[in-house]
């Protein structure tokens, strides 16, 4: 009797370790599951709609409708950083359950949800604009000594103006290069340039407008045209009074170049 006893003693036992185990490999792979969630999420998200739009039209001014933000940056904490301009940006609460991503400010007051179609993209229904917007993940979130991503600026720039050009509106024709984090090489007259694509330059012209500087001195706004390999910037002149908004027309070419 004693030995049947120890018998069915060790199979509950045996039993309970199971049950244990499997347990804690529940436990184990629920936590698993929610870390690769957010892991998934973290990082930087930009809207590949505005800029696959703006490389078949060469212009960010045709664009039309804008997303409240181009560019989002997850970090694990519940919080992300939105970026919608130039400049400007907005630290946002967010919540992800499954594939759903919640942020009750996003849009002013109202909630919105982006659903995650992939590991790699995001959804947005933009009911305010009547739009769908696609994010798509990019390898690193580029952050200036500021703080605001370069990300979007860069994709941006290698779709529009990046790469090498000949100037040919000058006795001795020379190269000059555009390179995707904004710096100029090349050029007798400029260092760096940043094309307008939101906040208040988009309003300044009726055209595609650029901003032009070097390491010593301020930069000024040009116009700018792409035309398949040519590529032309042009000076501006001021139209508006002294109490408007700054709006500005083309004047003539400052640069004139042909892609390499």
């Amino acid at each position: 009797m004693r030995k049947k006893c120890g018998i069915v003693g060790r199979i509950v036992f045996a039993t309970t370790c199971c049950l244990l185990i499997i347990a804690g490999c529940e436990s184990f792979t629920s936590k698993r599951v929610q870390t690769l969630e957010s892991d998934m999420l973290e990082g930087s998200w930009v809207c590949v709609d505005i800029l696959d739009n703006a490389e078949k039209m060469l212009s960010t001014k045709r664009l039309g409708d804008f997303p409240p933000y181009t560019e989002l940056l997850f970090a694990d904490s519940g919080k992300l950083v939105a970026f919608n301009g130039q400049v400007e940006m907005v630290s946002l609460t967010y919540v992800h359950k499954g594939s759903a991503v919640q942020i009750p400010e996003f849009y002013g007051s109202e909630k919105t949800i982006l659903n995650r179609a992939s590991d790699s993209v995001l959804i947005f229904q933009d009911d305010v604009l009547g739009k769908q917007w696609k994010y798509v993940k990019v390898s690193d979130s580029l952050l200036n000594a500021e703080g605001v991503s370069e990300a979007f600026p860069a994709m941006l720039n290698r779709g529009l103006v990046a790469g090498d050009y000949t100037v040919t509106n000058t006795d001795k024709p020379y190269i000059i290069t555009f390179r995707g984090n904004g710096y100029i090489h090349g050029s007798p007259q400029f260092t760096n340039y940043s094309i307008c694509y939101s906040g208040d330059c988009a309003n300044f012209s009726t055209g595609d407008l650029i901003y032009l500087s070097n390491d010593h001195q301020q930069g000024e706004y040009y116009g700018w045209t792409r035309q398949g390999d040519e590529f032309t910037i042009y000076s501006l002149r001021a139209v508006s009074t002294a109490d408007e908004m700054p709006n500005y027309e083309y004047v003539k070419p400052v640069l004139v170049m042909k892609k390499k």
